[in-house]
């Protein structure tokens, strides 16, 4: 989680901690990245950037979703879509080579104080790799529905 964000939150939300979070390791992020190249058919030691665009080229855009609207529910999000949520999800920030675990619960509760429009490109899934929710920097959301 980018330093800034939490120091914008503890500005914003007094005396109320950070949500926790934990920061995924090298080599956790390392085996991630293996499981979704697996996941989308693509070689094991696919570029980090080549794993992104083909998550990017194979979402589906929900068009009446917007996470830039106000009162946007991401847990809510989840639920219609009919994905089986875990109690946490993982954010990934970048080439999947940054990502953060977080409860689902503080996740969506405190959305706004995470995910930024503008600089902020996200992917969230959890350990299952059912499913992944992709949010683009201006709001726009899709899915991606992963085969067993």
């Amino acid at each position: 989680m980018k330093r800034f964000k939490i120091d914008n939150f503890i500005k914003t939300h007094p005396g109320e901690p950070f949500p926790w979070f934990r920061t995924l390791t090298d080599e956790e992020c390392q085996e991630l990245r293996e499981r979704l190249a697996a996941r989308l058919s693509l070689s094991r030691d696919v570029s980090r950037l080549d794993l992104v665009r083909a998550v990017h080229s194979t979402a589906v855009v929900i068009r009446n979703a917007d996470a830039m609207v106000a009162g946007f529910d991401v847990a809510a999000l989840m639920h219609t879509q009919g994905f089986n949520v875990r109690e946490y999800v993982w954010i990934n920030w970048y080439r999947f080579d940054k990502v953060d675990q977080m409860c689902l619960d503080k996740f969506s509760q405190h959305f706004d104080d995470i995910w930024y429009p503008g600089p902020d490109d996200i992917e969230l899934f959890d350990n299952s790799l059912e499913w992944m929710i992709e949010i683009m920097h201006d709001g726009q959301i899709s899915i991606l529905r992963f085969e067993e």
